[in-house]
């Protein structure tokens, strides 16, 4: 279920793309998931995106999952990353949106969560590659704090910030 649920997410977020006739598209996956080694979640993160001149527009999935407690937690979301030196490869970003959903006999009674992060990077660019450190600060207003505490129990992304390390193609 949870399978459908996510493919159908990519799709959806995946179609409007084809609209872009950007510079660069971007597919990427976050090789940094060591935190999982330190919390009893785990999490598998991807990323699209297209880039056109200095902005790029991305759609970040994130499937976080703890089996001992059987909860799974989905985020999908729309950022803007700015590269405000057009020679370097430093980047700004933040959530336009972000929501999640709790899946699985552990979730709570709210399921459904609308999340923010913001995102400072820096991308090295290869042929038909690109590897991008990145920190990401989760919720910085705290506004969904009483959800957050919930996801810091299982998941160490939702701490507040973590440390992603994005491999990709570009095409």
């Amino acid at each position: 279920m949870a399978k459908k649920m996510m493919i159908a997410l990519l799709l959806l977020f995946l179609i409007p793309f084809s609209a872009f006739s950007g510079d660069r598209f971007h597919i990427g996956v976050d090789a940094a998931m060591v935190d999982g080694f330190f919390s009893p979640g785990q999490r598998v993160g991807a990323e699209f995106s297209v880039a056109v001149s200095d902005v790029r527009i991305s759609v970040p999935v994130t499937y976080a999952f703890d089996l001992d407690e059987d909860v799974a937690f989905i985020d999908v979301g729309v950022r803007l990353d700015c590269y405000p030196f057009a020679n370097l490869g430093l980047f700004f970003g933040a959530d336009l949106v972000r929501y999640g959903r709790f899946i699985g006999r552990g979730s709570p009674e709210k399921k459904d969560v609308l999340l923010s992060a913001l995102v400072i990077g820096y991308t090295f660019r290869f042929p038909f590659s690109y590897l991008e450190p990145r920190i990401v600060l989760m919720d910085p207003g705290r506004f969904v704090e009483e959800v957050t505490d919930r996801l810091k129990d299982h998941f160490l992304m939702y701490n507040g910030f973590y440390f992603a390390l994005i491999v990709g193609v570009s095409f």
